[in-house]
């Protein structure tokens, strides 16, 4: 990585080691939903946001994750946090993906997640446009959680195609006979990357061998396996047949965001200077006035200027979203925009 440091008139860029701790967002994600479904901590998306699309009738429900990125306690910080539940900001709540101690450049932070070979931006880029489903499936009172990725070049993250509702069971008898071990069901097992629109129908994969359920398997319209996702425990169960099995499809979706001072830097974007001076909607400088007034105790309204500054709002009411200018006082007397 690079430090910059000014020595007189010019700045010196000097290299630097730094040790970047690193874990792949779907590993957090996967960890977090199987603790947060088990344990009843989800709620319905209808209690925490607006669904930005409207969902397949396949999908129960979806599952808004927020990537923000903050530099604080001298490192620099990428952290999930996961909407669908209570103070998603809380410390139980926010998963860190990523963390070194150096300068929050925009070059560092692409060196450490965002080169075009990382997986933390591979993991993001496909929550970020709706590609991955979370696989929730309940065999009696045990349950287990996959991830599906689709693949398919056509995809389009206004309209994410689910994968089929059919289930059955398939008993098989493996050819070894050791009992693998919980431990070695490594994450890359628990996300099977495959094109959802050649998948026909899903089976529940019985080991017959040692009595357990351990993953899924997606089959084609030849009856053909194209892609399977284990479990990251085996479900034991006495009889395939006893227990009552069900499956249900989350649709993950996500938001980069980040204070505007770092996604002007990482972006590129100019920020107050620039024309659209908003990354967030159509605002431009010439929309904006200047013109603004103080409130004073006795409600008179009296000429001033100060900094201003400019926040995204949303308007539902136009297609056109106009920033609102807000305003922070130098000498900390209450103002607002002159009427």
């Amino acid at each position: 990585m690079v430090r910059k440091f000014k020595k007189g008139p010019a700045e010196v860029h000097r290299v630097i080691k730094v040790l970047v701790y690193t874990i792949r967002p779907f590993e957090c994600i996967l960890t977090f939903m199987s603790s947060t479904l088990e344990n009843g901590k989800f709620l319905e998306s209808k209690k925490r946001f607006r669904s930005p699309i409207k969902l397949h009738a396949n999908f129960k429900d979806i599952c808004l994750w927020a990537f923000k990125a903050d530099a604080g306690g001298g490192s620099w910080k990428l952290i999930l946090n996961c909407i669908n539940v209570e103070k998603p900001q809380s410390l139980n709540n926010t998963q860190v993906a990523a963390e070194f101690t150096a300068p929050d450049s925009p070059e560092n932070c692409r060196v450490a997640c965002f080169e075009d070979d990382s997986p933390i931006r591979s993991d993001m880029e496909d929550i970020i446009h709706r590609r991955c489903t979370l696989v929730h499936v309940k065999v009696g009172n045990e349950m287990q959680v996959v991830m599906v990725k689709n693949t398919n070049p056509k995809h389009h993250r206004k309209d994410p195609m689910p994968l089929p509702t059919g289930l059955s069971v398939f008993e098989f008898t493996p050819a070894t006979t050791p009992a693998p071990a919980p431990d070695q069901t490594t994450f890359y097992d628990r996300v099977a990357a495959v094109d959802v629109s050649l998948v026909a129908s899903i089976q529940l994969q019985y080991n017959t061998l040692f009595k357990v359920f351990d993953g899924l398997r997606y089959i084609d319209i030849d009856g053909k396996v194209i892609a399977m996702s284990y479990f990251k425990q085996p479900i034991k169960c006495a009889n395939s047949s006893e227990p009552p099995i069900a499956i249900d499809q989350i649709l993950l979706a996500g938001v980069f965001t980040a204070d505007l001072d770092f996604l002007s830097k990482f972006l590129g974007h100019q920020g107050a200077s620039a024309r659209w001076l908003c990354m967030f909607c159509l605002a431009m400088q010439s929309q904006l006035k200047d013109t603004l007034s103080v409130v004073e105790q006795d409600q008179g309204l009296q000429s001033a200027t100060w900094n201003t500054y400019v926040r995204c709002m949303a308007s539902t009411k136009s297609a056109l979203k106009i920033c609102q200018v807000i305003c922070r006082p130098k000498n900390g007397e209450r103002r607002s925009p002159k009427k």
